[in-house]
């Protein structure tokens, strides 16, 4: 029981940090962070990636879907998840245009899910809080830690994307806990 009461006072304390980035400075702090993500060498050789649509409070990952989509640059595939019940479908991106309100106020494809996973390259991974190692916190309900472990993504890169405030030093972490290759945020910020 102590794991749930630590994991819930670092959730307040994140989202509380969060709240205090004002809308022009977690823009900025998104286009920087997504700027690092574009070069990062896992980043630049992955045909198909897994990306999620951002919330309010997450990295901003809108341009980056737009641009890659919208500029028909045809390198690299994106594709997003959609709550199904307890489980992330994915499915391919096919522009902003073709995405609706789904569970919990997220935007979601509406095309029809993956039936495997395993040609996908490289996973962007949201989460309230992360390690410098890699742990991760997410928002409590576990979608990501049972899509990451499956076994068709075992051999997809995993990077975390988050808020300098998010990039903590230690997590009440448990057994189900899926780890990040690695994490981007902003450095000495």
């Amino acid at each position: 029981m102590g794991n749930h009461t630590e994991k819930a006072e670092v959730r307040n304390c994140i989202r509380q940090q969060l709240r205090a980035l004002v809308p022009r400075e977690r823009e900025r702090l998104s286009r920087e962070i997504v700027t690092r993500l574009k070069a990062h060498p896992a980043f630049m050789s992955a045909k198909r990636i897994l990306a999620f649509a951002s919330l309010p409070d997450e990295v901003c990952l809108y341009d980056l879907l737009r641009v890659n989509s919208e500029e028909g640059r045809g390198l690299q595939t994106f594709y997003l998840p959609r709550v199904v019940g307890e489980e992330l479908e994915i499915c391919p991106y096919e522009g902003m245009n073709a995405l609706s309100e789904g569970a919990f106020c997220i935007k979601e494809p509406q095309s029809p899910s993956l039936p495997s996973l395993e040609e996908i390259d490289l996973i962007l991974v949201p989460g309230l809080a992360f390690t410098p190692e890699g742990y991760r916190l997410g928002r409590g309900r576990g979608y990501y830690d049972r899509l990451l472990s499956r076994p068709d993504l075992a051999n997809a890169f995993k990077i975390g994307i988050c808020f300098p405030c998010q990039l903590v030093q230690q997590l009440p972490i448990e057994p189900h806990d899926i780890t990040v290759d690695t994490v981007i945020t902003l450095p000495n910020y």
